[in-house]
């Protein structure tokens, strides 16, 4: 009983911290077994059956959120081209994550196949943990700068709307370049007739360091200063009275950085924990197990899955898109059903 509860203790940086003091060796089956392909059986079919809905709830909400920006003339800005993007990337990291649950085992070496689409398959989708949270956090403080000079220079052009293209494109880069250790060092190894993909350790303390330091904390600090001076400018500031379509303006500003707030609380309470677990195991600090696992990669996912209702619920005009896409469909439902109701009593009567 103790060793199967052992068992079911996993270090997930396991190849991090052993490969560091040696204590680890990956062609050991013994070691392998005990951490690859080990799950709390009972939790399983929670999990799954969780993942499903906030699956289709993303696949759903973000492609409205998408369809609507698109198609609308009225709602192509700057702050909506960017939102676009993070749900395309939402749409992505919802995909990425679904290969992270169904291959079996997990984070830093997951089972595999071998060849040389094993190995490009590999790294796209190691690359791909990286790649995507890294381009979805600094969307974010792309859309804190844009509100920041949205509310502080509302007379002027902001810089992000003067060089959308360029900074959509420099973000993806910066994404890319941020897993260069990833793609390079992420390989499908063969052990015992079967192939793991798997991360050598060299990129693992580089990774850490950018992964925590410069993509984690440094863009969460922007975005608490910009979004502090942007609502005290916003909630502080004397309008003067006669001002109505000034006044107009203050209150549709303070709806979109209250939704961009709650946005970027709700991306803390998502991705921090995991973050945070991430660094710590690193550290060696702690130790968890593989239903710890899948609830953090789990909330991860859900970060994806209720971003767009938030849109859909806090903005009118996304709101208002929403039910004339919809209320159009439901009619045209209707018209069909209706239409095809009267030719059957037509053919009924003809009989």
């Amino acid at each position: 009983m103790e060793d199967h509860a052992q068992a079911g203790k996993m270090n997930l940086t396991f190849l991090t911290n052993s490969s560091i003091n040696g204590s680890f060796d990956l062609h050991n089956k013994e070691n392998l077994t005990s951490v690859v392909g080990v799950t709390d059986v009972q939790f399983m079919p929670l999990f799954y059956s969780a993942y499903v809905i906030i699956f289709l709830a993303s696949l759903f909400g973000n492609s409205v959120i998408i369809h609507i920006i698109r198609t609308d003339n009225s709602m192509k800005n700057s702050t909506n081209y960017l939102i676009l993007n993070q749900a395309c990337s939402d749409l992505l990291i919802t995909m990425a994550q679904l290969m992270n649950l169904l291959v079996p085992f997990y984070h830093l070496a997951s089972r595999w196949f071998g060849g040389l689409l094993g190995l490009i398959t590999c790294k796209c989708f190691l690359g791909s943990m990286v790649i995507l949270p890294v381009f979805s956090i600094w969307m974010l403080v792309t859309i804190a700068v844009d509100r920041f000079y949205a509310v502080t220079r509302p007379l002027r052009l902001s810089p992000i709307a003067q060089h959308l293209k360029k900074i959509i494109v420099s973000l993806w880069a910066w994404s890319i370049a941020s897993s260069t250790n990833v793609l390079v060092n992420g390989t499908a190894l063969t052990i015992e007739g079967h192939y793991y993909c798997y991360i050598a350790d060299a990129w693992i303390t580089f990774h850490f360091i950018l992964g925590t330091g410069v993509n984690v904390a440094l863009p969460l600090l922007i975005i608490i200063v910009l979004y502090t001076i942007v609502c005290h400018k916003l909630w502080s500031r004397d309008v003067p009275a006669e001002g109505a379509n000034q006044n107009h303006g203050q209150a549709a500003a303070r709806k979109v950085t209250r939704m961009m707030v709650v946005i970027v609380v709700l991306y803390v309470l998502c991705w921090l924990p995991l973050d945070i677990i991430l660094f710590l195991e690193f550290l060696g600090y702690v130790e968890i197990n593989v239903s710890i696992y899948f609830f953090l990669v789990w909330l991860t996912v859900a970060f994806s899955g209720i971003n767009p209702y938030i849109y859909l619920t806090l903005s009118q005009k996304f709101r208002h898109r929403f039910k004339d896409l919809f209320g159009n469909c439901l009619r045209n439902i209707r018209i069909h059903n209706v239409l095809s109701f009267r030719s059957q009593s037509v053919e009924l009567e003809q009989i």
